[in-house]
């Protein structure tokens, strides 16, 4: 597997993605996704975003920020995140809980399976 960066020729990969209905069901904006991915060296060049492939071929997506340029940006479910509006007010708040092992090998066997039926 190898993880490359976002070129503007994969946005009409990431559109056709976006409106497949088992990714539709976890993004529910979709030109939202579009609009950030097009801002990219803009107003969204906090965030880096990549390509996955498997032998070449893309099979997702992903990217990574530092949560503290994402502030103004941070939504979630519709709903603005009251952990940023901590965190600005100086706060801590909780991070996400440790990944266990069986975390690590229900992932390992997921993807092993989408590469497998991505890979006939």
């Amino acid at each position: 597997m190898n993880l490359r960066s976002f070129q503007d020729t994969d946005i009409a990969l990431m559109e056709r993605w976006l409106y497949t209905p088992h990714v539709a069901k976890w993004c529910k904006h979709p030109d939202h996704w579009l609009r950030e991915l097009r801002e990219r060296h803009g107003e969204f060049s906090f965030l880096t975003h990549f390509v996955a492939e498997h032998e070449g071929i893309p099979i997702g997506f992903c990217q990574y920020y530092d949560t503290f340029f994402a502030q103004e940006h941070e939504v979630w479910n519709d709903e603005p995140d009251i952990g940023g509006k901590i965190r600005r007010g100086g706060g801590r708040t909780r991070g996400p809980a440790k990944r266990t092992k069986e975390d690590d090998a229900r992932f390992e066997t997921t993807l092993e399976r989408l590469l497998d039926e991505s890979n006939p």
